[in-house]
């Protein structure tokens, strides 16, 4: 079976490489224009909700990876159809007969992926299973606009993220035969009803030759590597061996956060020096100058998109939001009475959540910051741990996590509890989530949105369904202190858990 497997993969290989030929003679037949020039005119033409970067164009051109999407094909597709010669004339239509053949060599593309992500059945002495395929979901957010994501991976040919800004209309997604898919928005979270999930973490294992205390780990999108942050250094880690690739990565005083992009190919780690750092994942070397804040930062997240990096400081109450490919600030987001523990995009990326110890989730559009232009959080602040009147006391929520299909809002605050909200209403969903004799301080949802991974500060993790509100299986009892960290990976095989900043294990499915 396990050769049967490889010869899928590399049958999937050779499609991606074909495609990427097919694309390379469309390019050399319009002209050869720019990656520059395609992404400007098709940005101009047909918005940039689907628009890809230069470096993911590099990379599908060349056959190293695919387009995560058919509409992110056709976007590129259209585009090249848009130049005769090298000379701009109109981009053709979604129902131009010229696009049949992209679409049909998209069917070709994803039976063939399918195929080689498929886990067999029977599985004796084989590596790791592959990953599972991605998963078409539609997505809403609070303000109520939907789009549809594939998940992808950062080395294993799929292209996860490298999109442009989002086009802010909503807009039906096309099936493989051109047609609009009607398939209605996700269910609202009291609507959902997946079939019952099972604990399936039982087999956990330490990280090989791990003497630093770790503040924080982070899964690259493939989930083959897994970054852990340290006092003065950062390291990478193959996840299936468990051991540390390469020399620490050695820049700041003290890291506090760090965040892979969508892509897979940055690294950004965040310090209590005033910096954040990012880094190239390949050549393990830091990629361009560090972004500098006038304070500490304490969290750091990546847009969905890959363009744009959050950051959250320590003592001056601000949110900070970086534009990645030019290393500049975008917006500073001003309106926590106090410091900001902890950012999340939703999974579009329309919303940013931001967490503070005044007690409050703030909702922000950070697609409407600009440079030195005033931003307002969107409504009302979510307030639910405690009273307002504790505000800057310190008394206030250390955690905020959006559920991968966007329906929910995790966040743990110092009452000891997980509180689940709905981000179109602000409403709270269910009663809070509390341990008998602990208090909850880490969460992680489920790359399928049906579990949610409570860490507590007795050093138990215990899982919970997200339909019933009940704990699932047994836990996890193999920290002795305060769980600091928890993260699944991206295919929800594995599962990072960090006790008391001294052990980080990984948790193997054993399903």
């Amino acid at each position: 079976m396990a050769g049967d497997g490889t010869n899928e993969e590399e049958t999937y290989k050779a499609a991606v490489r074909e495609l990427g030929k097919a694309l390379t003679g469309l390019k050399r037949e319009r002209g050869a224009p720019s990656f520059d020039r395609i992404r400007a005119r098709g940005t101009k033409l047909l918005g940039a909700r689907s628009a890809l970067s230069k470096s993911a164009m590099s990379d599908i051109f060349a056959g190293r990876r695919g387009p995560a999407s058919l509409d992110r094909l056709l976007w590129l597709v259209r585009t090249l159809l848009a130049y005769d010669d090298g000379e701009e004339v109109a981009s053709p239509e979604r129902g131009d007969p010229r696009l049949q053949q992209w679409r049909e060599r998209w069917n070709t593309l994803e039976a063939r992926r399918r195929a080689a992500r498929q886990r067999p059945d029977e599985r004796v002495d084989e590596a790791p299973p592959a990953e599972p395929e991605p998963q078409p979901l539609e997505l809403r957010d609070a303000q109520g606009a939907s789009s549809a994501t594939d998940s992808g991976t950062d080395n294993l040919l799929h292209d996860t993220g490298d999109v442009g800004g989002e086009d802010r209309r909503p807009k039906q997604r096309e099936t493989s035969s051109g047609q609009p898919n009607h398939e209605p928005l996700a269910a609202s979270p009291q609507r959902r009803s997946p079939p019952p999930p099972t604990s399936r973490f039982a087999v956990g294992q330490p990280l090989i030759g791990q003497t630093e205390r770790v503040t924080a780990v982070a899964f690259s999108p493939a989930g083959r590597l897994l970054a852990t942050a340290s006092y003065e250094t950062a390291q990478l880690w193959d996840t299936q061996t468990r051991q540390a690739i390469g020399d620490p990565l050695t820049a700041h005083d003290e890291v506090t956060a760090l965040a892979f992009s969508p892509d897979g190919h940055l690294l950004a780690t965040a310090s209590a020096d005033r910096t954040v750092r990012l880094w190239n994942t390949q050549t393990r070397r830091l990629d361009g100058e560090p972004l500098t804040a006038l304070d500490g930062v304490t969290a750091v997240a990546f847009s969905p998109d890959g363009d744009l990096l959050a950051t959250a400081s320590n003592e001056d109450e601000t949110v900070r939001l970086w534009y990645v490919p030019f290393r500049w600030m975008k917006g500073e987001l001003t309106g926590h009475a106090a410091k900001v523990n902890a950012v999340a995009f939703s999974p579009v990326g329309r919303l940013l959540a931001t967490a503070s110890d005044d007690g409050t989730v703030l909702l922000w559009d950070p697609n409407l910051s600009r440079p030195g232009g005033p931003v307002r959080p969107i409504g009302e602040p979510i307030v639910g741990h405690i009273s307002r009147e504790w505000a800057g006391s310190g008394l206030g929520i250390h955690t905020v996590a959006f559920s991968p299909d966007g329906a929910l809002l995790a966040t743990t605050g110092e009452d000891g509890t997980v509180r689940l909200w709905d981000p179109q209403t602000r409403r709270l969903v269910g009663e809070p989530l509390a341990a008998k004799d602990a208090s909850l301080k880490k969460v992680a949802f489920s790359p399928d949105s049906t579990l949610l991974a409570t860490g507590d500060d007795d050093g138990v993790i215990q899982f919970w369904d997200l339909v019933s509100r009940h704990p699932v299986g047994e836990p996890l009892t193999r920290h002795d202190h305060r769980v600091t960290a928890v993260a699944f990976s991206p295919d929800g095989h594995l599962l990072a858990t960090v006790g008391g900043g001294e052990k980080v294990i990984i948790w193997s499915e054993t399903v």
